[in-house]
């Protein structure tokens, strides 16, 4: 090549190679003016009272972060506080997240909201007991063993005290208040993290989950039922003490006793919407700003502000706010905030809360609009819109949609579009959206959205993704099976599936086709003796089982019924049973073949007569038989037998 080209092409290589180290060059100084991800993105935000679903839309828009979440599982109608300025987005969203029990993560560049663990209420810390002097040096005291396994624990750490942050003792009232609020706490850190087990399909940190639930809770129970021993008694004197005249009471928005007859005639006049009673008698309705006591109404009972103690009314309760005790009605009950307690109805029970710990009972229909920890039990119908601790008990139809621990019992259809982690029975149908940790049991059908790690009982169908455990019933369908299916026709996507082609010494022609799982399988067979003057043939169903006895050997123990047609150029009904016991050995020398054989025990059951001779029973039945007597118009033939053959 000569001098000047090489020269040449030198020159424009270099200018190229220059050309491309500048671009880089000014890329990496762009590149360092942008966040390493989007939770470093520099944000500054004001909130006051605003709806969560518009906190998480107004910083989608300003600075372009996504929000992915459950809109049953995330309260964003709660309003919220928020004041940052030139934080990073993740510290912000750890304060804005910090009383809710919502943790986040980044996915894709995508931030992920989850319901996360609610950390236990802590009081002023426990002494720790002084380890005697017979403790070995070296060795861990019984106590700070359980707190080391406790730390290790995949679950907050209930803990409980007879003292509060300002070290004053606290009644028993209200240690049994922070025991109940711990042991819920307990459930639903539980229920959170069991949700992420399910939705990953482990089953280590499923089975973990299980292990430590059910230590701290019975830890949780012997620290109260220690702690109550030394926990004063409550002041009830305290508690009902009054001091001045009505009319003070009254003025600080108090008032011991209220008779009402319609609102606004009764003695609190037209003060009744900002005063707090504590016994209120409505003769026919009554309408007040609070109750701290007891409330009866003969037809209607409503109340602006919160309720702590018992509402009793003819047709209706309507509390706006929160509820702490028992609400009982003949017709309805509604609460806008938070129940804690009973509500108890004749007809519905409608509760707006967020979260409610309480249980509902009612004659036809209960509705809950958030978590629910407690259950819900009524004649007809029972739906809840966010977890579920405890039992949902229907005479027809349950939903829940949100993940459950506990149960669903309803005489026709129970829905869950959560995990489930519990049990669902049915009189006709089972629905479960997402995993299944337990069981389902139905008249006619179970469906497992995605996986069950436990067992499908159907009259008719079950469906389900992935299967650890089994299914029972009639027709089984499932992608993979690690397990059983027993019914009269299993289908497993990646399953086991088998064709056989054998003889054997009375159908020399056979076809079988196996599927299911190696555990249980179901057997479809035809076969045929070609070769004589009038056929024999026959068509059959059974069941089976595979064993492995070494790299290239195998057992199946195979239980058949073929009906047979012989004798005869059409169809005939009359029963001509050949049942087989099958026991083969089989040898594979490939991935998909295998070399079988193995004896028989055949038992003939024939109602056949024969036209040309007037003999009843099968042509079949060999000299070499156990037996071959005739009862009444039935012949019976035993006899062992021999098939081999090639399965693939």
């Amino acid at each position: 090549m000569p001098i000047k080209k090489t020269n040449y092409l030198f020159k424009k290589s270099l200018k190229m190679r220059s050309l491309i180290i500048l671009m880089l060059a000014f890329l990496c100084l762009f590149q360092t003016e942008l966040p390493a991800q989007p939770l470093e993105t520099k944000v500054t935000l004001n909130y006051q009272q605003v709806r969560l679903a518009k906190v998480l839309a107004d910083i989608k828009s300003k600075y372009g972060v996504g929000f992915s979440y459950a809109n049953n599982l995330i309260p964003l109608d709660k309003k919220m506080n928020l004041a940052v300025t030139d934080k990073p987005l993740g510290q912000a969203l750890t304060d804005l997240f910090k009383e809710t029990g919502i943790s986040f993560t980044l996915v894709g560049g995508q931030v992920v909201l989850r319901k996360g663990a609610i950390k236990p209420k802590r009081r002023k810390p426990l002494p720790k007991p002084v380890p005697n002097e017979k403790t070995e040096i070296g060795s861990v005291p019984k106590n700070e063993e359980s707190d080391q396994n406790a730390t290790a624990s995949l679950l907050p750490v209930p803990e409980l005290s007879t003292e509060n942050t300002e070290g004053e003792p606290i009644d028993k009232q209200n240690l049994t208040r922070d025991f109940q609020i711990e042991k819920k706490n307990l459930q639903k850190n539980y229920l959170s993290q069991m949700d992420v087990a399910m939705e990953n399909n482990d089953s280590a940190m499923a089975s973990n989950l299980q292990n430590d639930f059910q230590r701290l809770n019975q830890k949780l129970k012997k620290q109260f039922r220690e702690l109550v021993k030394s926990a004063k008694e409550v002041d009830w004197k305290s508690v009902f003490k009054t001091s001045g005249k009505d009319s003070v009471q009254k003025s600080k928005g108090k008032s011991l006793i209220q008779v009402s007859f319609v609102p606004p005639m009764s003695t609190n006049g037209s003060s009744n919407a900002n005063t707090t009673n504590n016994l209120s008698l409505n003769i026919l309705a009554g309408y007040s700003g609070g109750l701290e006591g007891i409330e009866v109404g003969s037809l209607a009972n409503v109340i602006k502000g919160n309720v702590t103690g018992v509402q009793v009314s003819g047709l209706v309760n309507v509390v706006k706010q929160d509820v702490k005790g028992v609400q009982v009605a003949s017709f309805l009950k509604t609460n806008g905030g938070r129940l804690e307690g009973a509500q108890v109805a004749g007809f519905l029970n409608a509760s707006k809360s967020d979260s409610s710990n309480a249980v509902q009972i009612a004659g036809f229909g209960n509705l809950n609009a958030g978590d629910l920890y407690g259950g819900q039990v009524s004649g007809y119908f029972n739906v809840n819109n966010g977890y579920l601790i405890g039992p949902q008990v229907s005479g027809f139809i349950n939903v829940n949609n949100g993940p459950i621990l506990g149960a669903q019992a309803a005489g026709f259809l129970n829905i869950n579009n959560g995990n489930l982690n519990g049990a669902q029975v049915a009189g006709f149908m089972n629905i479960a959206s997402k995993n299944v940790q337990g069981s389902q049991v139905a008249g006619f059908i179970n469906v497992s959205g995605k996986n069950i790690n436990g067992v499908q009982v159907a009259g008719f169908l079950n469906r389900a993704k992935n299967v650890r455990g089994s299914q029972v019933g009639v027709i089984n369908i499932a992608d993979s099976v690690s397990g059983v299916q027993v019914g009269l026709f299993s289908f497993s996507r990646n399953g086991y599936r088998r064709l056989e082609v054998f003889g054997m010494e009375n159908l020399h022609s056979n076809l079988a086709f196996k599927i299911g799982s190696k555990k249980f399988h179901n057997i479809f067979t035809v076969g045929i003796n070609p070769f004589e003057s009038s056929p024999r043939w026959s068509y059959g169903y059974g069941f089976g089982s595979e064993f492995d006895l070494g790299k290239n050997f195998n057992l199946n123990l195979d239980l058949v019924c073929n009906q047979v047609q012989e004798n005869s150029k059409k169809w005939n009904e009359d029963l001509n049973l050949l049942n087989q016991f099958k026991c083969n050995f089989g040898y594979h020398p490939g991935k998909r073949t295998t070399i079988f054989a193995g004896p028989t025990i055949n038992v003939a059951v024939s109602k056949v007569k024969n036209a040309e001779t007037g003999a009843i029973g099968l042509d079949m039945i060999p000299d070499w038989n156990f037996m071959n007597e005739l009862y009444t118009n039935t012949r019976v033939g035993i006899w062992a037998g021999f098939n081999a053959g090639v399965r693939f």
